[in-house]
């Protein structure tokens, strides 16, 4: 292939090979070719091995083929001839060709990562310097635009309209309609009417001030917990009346009644809805259950029979204090006493910021599983939720969330996979980063290398994700928001896994009869099953909002069967 330039000709070839390794060295194409590999002469590490390309290629006596992309280029020589005669513009004219033929190379490179590997947004090329979009939250592309007040006056309407716009319309509205319907009948003076409306101003103004605060939730738990009792003392039970008299209202209008049955019930329902806010608060959230299930799979080597799972996710630590400081020892004792062979922390350690988790270090630096924990990150794990704009401090708040998993002993999975062995069998852990706000995730790039008809466990925080990894799509061309839009891609085929395990949606944290605000989120909650997958989608073990009415906080102790 040829591009031309302004009277530059500039030459690259790429080509996607059949390969396989033998020792140091890479054969081409049934060991037509064969491409000798250097050896590190010096590992990354301390105690790393001296590593070499061919180490990363299937061997020849696998007897299953790789592929190995290949690309080069080179700019036209005549260039150089031309201004032989004038030393000093001769090494001009080297020196632009070599650039010419690097930024070739890079942009070459770019669209290998993109049509090949699928994974071009990933990473930066010298001819593309922009951060993806999907990593920048609405400041950041305030900032971006050279507006750094901006940026944080989005951020804040961003809040407002999430918020602080909904409280206040179903604050008010209650309140107008008992005042209205009631009221007026009773409050005869002008402090009686001001007592009266003082609670929704306390409501209103107190989420005002949280709204405001630097970040989308305040560090500090305790400002959650106050208002979460403000909202359940002086909103809720009115919402909870005004609704069910609205609704009775409307029944007497239509059927000519002339009492609003509506009323009594909704004054019986608002107490019931006060009380249970308050259960779910001081009795509901610490409640954790050990919940045991065996899933039978398919493709499980026998020397994994019977293998057992802890799984456990969304821990959210900056919700922990005062009277709810111990939840997290007895949540770590708990997993540890059922000494499993792998344990999996499927994403949401943080609220809000790193500085949240330092003080818990020790504690999960003692989980304790013969094949180690193995974790993802959740939305929470980003700094989509802090008012931040600098890409420097971006990167590196949530370099400091990654390496204290890693300082834990935590195998941290970024879109990548790992083979747990016993003996001469192996399954494979993958894990990929998150779904959706920010939007990091690679499921390619996570399983690519793994061979048909493994075992694969997948990790993913978000569970609508799994879709996209069900042997009909997974191997299908997708936009960014996972939808199918092309027939199957045939360069880099990868398999389904045939487990997932997923958290993030707290099983709604209320569930009354089954009926959940996360039911109709796909995959809210339990185990599913669809073309021989299956995934499984825990409660998790806190919440940003601590409150938690039948859907019960659990670990899960997962047993593995050959099916």
């Amino acid at each position: 292939m040829q591009r031309r330039g302004t009277g530059v000709q500039k030459q690259f070839l790429k080509k996607v090979f059949e390969a396989n390794s033998e020792g140091d060295d890479i054969w081409l194409e049934g060991q037509k070719v064969r491409f000798p590999m250097l050896r590190q002469q010096h590992p990354a590490a301390q105690g790393e091995p001296n590593l070499c390309l061919a180490d990363f290629i299937r061997p020849l006596d696998s007897g299953i083929t790789d592929r190995l992309g290949i690309f080069c280029t080179t700019v036209d020589g005549g260039l150089e001839k031309k201004y032989r005669s004038d030393d000093y513009l001769n090494m001009m004219a080297q020196t632009l060709c070599d650039r010419l033929a690097e930024a070739t190379a890079e942009k070459l490179h770019e669209e290998v990562r993109r049509s090949i590997w699928g994974y071009a947004p990933v990473f930066r090329t010298g001819t593309d310097r922009r951060r993806p979009a999907s990593r920048l939250c609405t400041a950041q592309r305030s900032a971006r635009a050279g507006n750094e007040n901006v940026s944080s006056i989005k951020f804040d309407q961003k809040m407002i309209a999430r918020i602080l716009i909904p409280v206040v319309v179903f604050t008010l509205l209650p309140y107008l309609w008992i005042y209205k319907r009631y009221g007026k009948l009773w409050l005869k003076s002008l402090w009686q009417r001001v007592l009266f409306w003082l609670p929704a101003f306390v409501v209103i103004a107190y989420s005002a001030y949280i709204t405001m605060l630097p970040n989308f939730l305040p560090r500090n738990p305790v400002l959650i917990d106050i208002w979460f009792v403000i909202m359940a003392v002086c909103a809720v039970p009115q919402f909870v009346f005004s609704l069910f008299s609205v609704f009775g209202w409307c029944c007497m209008r239509l059927l000519h009644g002339h009492r609003n049955w509506g009323k009594l019930l909704g004054l019986v329902v608002g107490a019931v809805a006060f009380f249970c806010f308050i259960y779910g608060f001081t009795e509901g959230f610490p409640k954790m259950q050990v919940k045991r299930i065996t899933i039978y799979v398919p493709n499980l080597p026998k020397s994994f029979e019977g293998y057992r799972i802890v799984q456990f996710s969304d821990i959210h630590l900056g919700s922990y204090y005062g009277w709810r400081g111990h939840l997290p020892q007895r949540d770590i004792d708990s997993i540890n006493a059922e000494k499993p062979d792998l344990i999996c922390f499927t994403g949401d350690l943080q609220n809000v910021t790193p500085d949240e988790l330092p003080e818990y270090q020790a504690l999960l630096s003692s989980l304790k599983a013969r094949d180690g924990v193995m974790s993802v990150l959740g939305n929470h794990d980003y700094t989509y939720y802090m008012d931040v704009d600098d890409e420097q401090e971006i990167a590196a708040l949530e370099k400091r969330m990654q390496d204290f998993q890693r300082s834990c002993g935590w195998r941290l999975l970024m879109n990548e996979h790992v083979a747990v062995h016993r003996g001469a069998d192996s399954i494979y852990v993958a894990g990929t980063e998150n779904y959706d706000n920010p939007k990091r995730t690679n499921v390619r790039k996570a399983l690519y290398g793994i061979r048909p008809g493994s075992f694969v466990l997948m990790l993913q925080h978000i569970p609508k994700q799994w879709r996209e990894t069900w042997p009909s799509t997974i191997n299908k061309e997708k936009d960014e928001d996972g939808d199918v839009i092309g027939p199957d891609r045939k360069d880099s085929l990868v398999v389904a896994p045939q487990l997932t395990l997923s958290g993030h949606t707290h099983a709604g944290q209320i569930s009354i009869l089954g009926l959940r605000p996360s039911m109709f989120t796909p995959y809210d909650y339990g185990l599913f099953e669809e073309e021989g997958c299956q995934l499984y989608t825990t409660s998790g073990l806190g919440g940003t909002v601590p409150i938690r009415i039948g859907a019960t906080a659990e670990i899960v102790v997962i047993t593995l069967k050959r099916k």
